[in-house]
């Protein structure tokens, strides 16, 4: 897409779509507007915004909206937490490693795996559960970014991406996590829930084989992954990279 590539403009109820000059083109059902040529749009007309992006235009009422938002918050929300669902974070880890490579600028994966999930679950129930989950979603919201990406990557395990940060950052904000945990009171209808979590950390760029090259997103993961396993192994509230 071009930094000024159309414009949408609204008015007397129709919409109106214009080129502004971009380089990939603005399509409508196929047909590409010229440079500052502007068209009405029709119902379920096909937007196609340089090579990839598709749109199209519909008109909904409040309820329709209200509807069409529901489905597309399922589609991207995990059902307890409301954080980002697991289909979601792969997706987006891809385009923020492609955009990493393009711009040489690092990038950060944290995985935090939560003990005893699998205890509170045996003696309290699931709902005691879901409620840790949702209390530790809630930590984490507060403590990231606006801009980093927290996910629920698994059943007792969250992801946050963080770009523009180096690895050695990365473990500074992965130990200021574990502390911040440790010192939550949580309870469950007024049992204690001891929370304690596994953090692993790994970070772009790393050396990689040529193998490695074609899918650094998943070896991303995967170094994450067995960043957590060895601080699960050296005891519960370890951080490793």
């Amino acid at each position: 897409m071009s930094r000024k590539h159309a414009r949408l403009v609204l008015s007397d109820g129709t919409a109106t779509l214009i080129d502004l000059g971009s380089s990939n083109g603005t399509f409508i059902d196929g047909v590409r507007l010229m440079s500052g040529e502007s068209r009405v749009l029709g119902e379920g007309d096909k937007i196609r915004i340089g090579q990839i992006s598709i749109f199209k235009f519909t008109r909904y009422d409040k309820m329709e909206e209200h509807v069409q938002r529901q489905l597309l918050e399922s589609a991207l929300r995990d059902s307890v937490t409301h954080t980002f669902n697991r289909r979601y974070f792969v997706d987006r880890l891809a385009r923020e490693v492609g955009f990493a490579q393009r711009e040489v600028k690092p990038l950060v994966l944290l995985l935090v795996d939560v003990s005893r999930l699998r205890d509170i679950r045996t003696k309290l129930g699931a709902e005691a559960a879901e409620t840790l989950l949702k209390r530790m979603s809630g930590i984490l919201t507060r403590i990231i970014r606006a801009e980093d990406v927290l996910a629920r990557s698994g059943t007792e395990e969250f992801a946050i991406l963080s770009h523009g940060i180096t690895e050695s950052q990365g473990m500074l904000f992965a130990d200021r996590l574990r502390k911040l945990v440790v010192g939550q009171e949580l309870e469950y209808r007024q049992a204690p829930l001891h929370v304690e979590i596994s953090i692993g950390v790994s970070a772009y760029p790393f050396e990689t084989t040529e193998k490695q090259a074609a899918t650094l997103a998943g070896t991303l993961i995967e170094r994450a992954e067995a960043a957590v396993a060895r601080a699960k192994k050296a005891g519960r509230n370890q951080i490793s990279c």
